[in-house]
């Protein structure tokens, strides 16, 4: 979570635990309490556990364009 947590300015965040989700309800309330989705892979299936919170943007900033930038240029 600590990782998704860098994007917090750039778009919604959510993480993808493939296995055993331990400390389920640690996970669950740390995730809704940042925002951060939560998402279990269950054999062929994806459960969310917790919908991530849309991404709101505040302002702009050099950062979130090369951000950007950088996603376009991998996409392209």
């Amino acid at each position: 979570m600590e990782q998704a947590e860098r994007f917090t300015p750039f778009t919604a965040r959510s993480v993808l635990v493939d296995g055993v989700l331990r400390r389920k309800d640690e996970a669950v309330m740390r995730a809704d309490f940042y925002g951060i989705g939560l998402l279990h892979v269950q054999e062929a299936a994806v459960e969310v556990v917790v919908p991530p919170s849309p991404f709101v943007r505040r302002r702009h900033t050099v950062a979130g364009w090369k951000f950007l930038e950088d996603v376009h240029r991998q996409l392209a």
